[in-house]
Formats: structure tokens, sequence, C-alpha cells
């Protein structure tokens, strides 16, 4: 979260430079429930391209 109190609120176009495409974040994203499983059911079908999944906080 320090990210989004840094000096530059440009994040969207820090990853855009870097070639980063943002598919969903719980804070920064604003698609939630149905909106967010119809992503997941994109993956999950080959429609759309997942390279990294990052999990943050713990793991039970």
């Amino acid at each position: 979260m320090s990210l989004l109190n840094a000096d530059t609120p440009d994040f969207d176009a820090r990853l855009a430079a870097a070639g980063i495409r943002l598919l969903w974040h719980p804070t920064l994203s604003l698609e939630s429930g149905a909106d967010v499983l119809a992503l997941v059911d994109g993956i999950l079908a080959g429609r759309l391209r997942l390279d990294a999944l990052v999990v943050e906080g713990a793991l039970l």
C-alpha cells in the first residue's frame, strides 16, 4: 500500500511503460463480484492470458 501513497501517483503509466497489464487488484480495480468471476472465467477458458499470479497476504 505504500505505493498508493508515493510521490508519483501515475502508477498506471509506470505499468504500461513496463509492458504490464494489471488484470485485477482488490484495491486498485473497480471491478468486483460478477465482473471478477468473468475475468477468472476468461483466464481459465484461455481467452485472457495470465503470465503471473501474485497472492498478497497470508494463505491458510
